[in-house]
């Protein structure tokens, strides 16, 4: 199992539940560590044929580890400060991991041979998904983006805008069965399920006004 605790991520024993190992966050010397500087690491780590992927925009950024065979050792192969997604998520599809930016809210894209920084799309702050070969973001305006990929290059296909909650459009999200469930802020109902499939896709949009004007009319 690989998880973070506030200033280290760590390796552990599933069945034993000892540490085998761990990797300091070191972009907070201790000496100006507080609460809710450094110690706060909300992405999943990715884990693919051997090798440990992570986004720690709170802690060491854009990282990738080389797992041991016997899982007892890490080695780090690449580090990018510019791929510093804080929360939201992070996404591999071929060579190349996807995941918001912090300091410039720009979608990213890095490539995990190299640990160069591939592409970017100025869509704000958000979080993605991927399913059918496209990425699906969500942005903290509450815009839903379908976006397509290549050798990562991000393109925009389609858009349409979620005016239901208020406050930030935080991500909870999920893909099943042919659906993608969002949780906006205070939304009366907690969460709102659209239909992913491509050719329902430009119809999002008419179906979230006509359920509001359904539900106005009341």
């Amino acid at each position: 199992m690989v998880t973070f605790s506030a200033y280290h991520l760590m390796g552990i024993d599933a069945a034993k539940g000892t540490l085998l190992w761990s990797q300091l966050q070191d972009n907070y010397p201790p000496e100006k560590r507080l609460p809710g500087y450094g110690d706060t690491h909300s992405n999943t780590v990715l884990y693919e044929k051997g090798f440990i992927y992570y986004a720690a925009g709170d802690g060491n950024c854009g990282v990738k580890l080389k797992l041991s065979d016997d899982g007892m050792k890490v080695t780090e192969l690449w580090r990018n400060k510019n791929f510093d997604s804080y929360m939201g998520g992070i996404v591999k599809m071929g060579d190349y991991l996807y995941g918001c930016g912090t300091v410039r809210p720009d979608l990213l894209s890095i490539n995990t041979t190299t640990g160069v920084l591939t592409d970017s799309l100025r869509v704000g702050t958000g979080a993605v998904i991927a399913a059918d070969n496209m990425l699906y973001y969500y942005t903290q305006k509450g815009d839903m983006m379908l976006l397509s990929y290549n050798q990562g290059k991000i393109k925009k296909v389609s858009s349409f805008r979620i005016i239901e909650g208020t406050l930030q459009h935080f991500f909870a999200s999920c893909n099943t069965s042919g659906c993608i469930i969002s949780a906006p802020r205070k939304h009366p109902d907690g969460v709102l399920t659209y239909t992913e499939s491509k050719a329902s896709w430009a119809k999002m949009a008419i179906m979230v006004i006509k359920a509001i004007e359904a539900k106005k009319n009341l």
